[in-house]
């Protein structure tokens, strides 16, 4: 469980930070 609960954690900061840069690459997009 704990292995499960870890990797669910690391997949979803994985997504986090990827929206994250797609946001901001689509803001600095708007700014340029």
């Amino acid at each position: 469980m704990g292995v499960s609960a870890s990797t669910f954690c690391s997949c979803s900061g994985v997504g986090l930070m990827a929206s994250i840069l797609i946001l901001l690459f689509s803001w600095f997009r708007r700014l340029l």
